[in-house]
Parts: structure tokens; sequence; C-alpha cells
């Protein structure tokens, strides 16, 4: 299969020279997080601007993000595909390097947009004939593939040395557990930004003002997240990340205690292998 027979041929854009308030609008409007940035007098891709770079930028400066341009704040230069490319190359450099999308680029055109859970959808648009060879592999159960030994911490943990955790170990998610280890809520980086910005400025110290030194991860964390089971199929995770559109999900033995974590890499990786799609030295 080709990027191209999966690719969004319809790509909303926006151009280097516009406002974040416009990308914003753009995003919230047409559901994405993620908006490829076109130069504005060739109308060639030079960067994409994400939920996560707008999100930065109003944590920064409230009152002043809405008037920044959007080369001021996007990710350049982005990673792309050309249609002819496999899914297997798209796959693996997705879950290699953590990407939510890919602009794809023919002859320096965007011709489409090839996003995590187009990838992920491909399962289901395998032929029944071959979804039936691999149903024993796509049955198996989550804590095959699940990361064991995620970051937990507790409710009244300070927000700014979990922060430091997650940036030292290079993860978006932090486990919220309770005395027992059974699992009361979930920390994102998109969390952490939301109560102070840069999740970087837990690194910095004596710069830190009271207001953010105090908070408690309590106060930002999203609680009683969805969950799944360690003996759940990885399928039952796949709609789950396709459906509610989760970054990653905690993994629970039937007493709701902590057992694990399980992102949408590790599914997308997974179902690659399983399906054909990655090769097996892409994936690692």
């Amino acid at each position: 299969m080709k990027v191209r027979d999966l690719m969004q041929a319809r790509v909303t854009a926006i151009t280097e020279d516009q406002t974040v308030a416009m990308a914003r609008g753009l995003m919230q409007w047409a559901e994405m997080r993620h908006l490829p940035v076109l130069r504005t007098r060739d109308r060639r891709v030079v960067g994409v601007v994400t939920e996560r770079d707008l999100l930065r930028a109003y944590q920064r400066d409230a009152e002043a993000a809405s008037g920044l341009l959007v080369r001021e704040v996007m990710t350049s230069p982005a990673e792309h595909i050309h249609p002819n490319a496999e899914i297997a190359d798209a796959a693996a450099d997705m879950s290699t390097k953590k990407l939510g999308c890919l602009p794809v680029i023919e002859v320096g055109e965007l011709v489409g947009m090839l996003t995590v859970s187009d990838l992920l959808s491909v399962v289901g648009q395998y032929p029944a004939d071959h979804r039936k060879q691999r149903a024993t592999a796509n049955a198996t159960a989550v804590s095959a593939i699940m990361y064991p030994e995620p970051i937990a911490v507790h409710e009244d943990d300070s927000l700014l040395e979990t922060a430091t955790r997650m940036i030292q170990a290079g993860v978006r998610h932090a486990c919220v557990v309770d005395g027992e280890g059974c699992v009361t809520g979930i920390l994102s980086d998109r969390d952490v930004r939301r109560a102070f910005g840069d999740p970087a400025l837990a690194l910095r110290g004596d710069s830190i003002p009271p207001s953010v030194r105090d908070l408690r991860v309590a106060q930002v964390m999203s609680r009683d997240p969805r969950s799944v089971d360690q003996a759940d199929t990885i399928e039952t995770a796949l709609s789950l990340l396709l459906q509610r559109r989760y970054g990653a999900l905690p993994v629970i033995d039937d007493k709701g205690r902590l057992r694990g974590i399980v992102s949408y890499v590790d599914v997308l990786r997974h179902m690659g292998e399983q399906l054909g799609l990655v090769h097996a030295a892409g994936a690692d």
C-alpha cells in the first residue's frame, strides 16, 4: 500500500504570515491537531504548526499570542513524505520519531496529509481474508506491547517535580495513583503546558515563580482516565485511541492497579509489524 492510497487529499493549510489566532480557529473548525504551513510567495511547505505549538505560545503570553505570526511558533523544517512511498516507511518514521502527522509532498507541492489516525485505521481496511489470517496476532493482549514501568505519581506530588521526571525520561504522560496503586488520573505534557507553559520551565530552578512552584499534580491532571485491562486485546486499545483521540492509556489489572501504559506509538508499531506494514528494523 502506498501513502497516496491512505492520505487525506483535501488538506487544510495555513500560510506562514497568518496569525496564531487564525491557526487556532482553523484547527477548531476542522477538528484538527496539525496544520501544514505554506510559504506565502510560492505555497511550498515550510513547516507544521500543531496544537502543542499554539498552547505553548498562549502559555508564554496569552495576550500577545493571538497576534503572533505562524512562522514564529511553527516547527520547521517539517518531516514529510512522497505519495508513492510505502506505508511501511511512513509507519516507521511516525512510530520511531513520534510524529503525529506527515505532509505529503510531490515535486515540491503539498498534495496530502497523513496522520497517525490514518495509519491506525488501515487495520480495518484490510480484506477480510487477510485480517482473518492475522486474527491471532491482532488479539494479542495489551500486556504484550505496553511499557511496564510508566512514571507513577500521587495527586499531592509537586507538578514541577513530576514535569521534570517526564522531561528527563522523554515521555509525554505520567499516571496518577492512590496509596494502593490504583489509577486515579493521568497527566500529559498538554496538561503541564496548560498549567505553566513550556515544561522545560521545570528545569530552571530559581527562576520559577512561587505560584507555579506550589502547584500539585491534582490541580491539573485528568481525573478518572479511560484505561485498558492488561488482558484486553490490542484492538480494544486501538479502538479507544482512534475514537477518543487519546495519546496514551493506563494499563491496569483486575483490581484497578497500574501495570503499564500503552500509547499510539506502541499500537502503531505492533499493528505495522503484524500486518507487514513496518519493516522489523524500522520498528525498533
